[in-house]
């Protein structure tokens, strides 16, 4: 495995360790409002609802596919 890539995976396998599948254990900070905010805008982005409605989106091959 490549240098960079070995010290990023432990990284990030050291943050979702510690803090589980939230918005701190993908290492977005502790604003849980930011990874609510994102599958917001995703969702707006692809045209898939109104700010008002309530979705479920899989954001898979990207952190832990939350």
């Amino acid at each position: 495995m490549h240098e960079v890539t070995r010290t990023l995976t432990e990284h990030y396998e050291s943050c979702l360790a510690a803090h589980g599948p939230t918005a701190q254990g993908m290492d977005w900070g502790t604003n849980e409002s930011r990874l609510n905010l994102r599958f917001s805008l995703m969702g707006r982005a692809m045209g898939l609802f109104q700010p008002a409605q309530q979705i479920s989106i899989i954001d898979a091959g990207c952190g832990c596919g939350l």
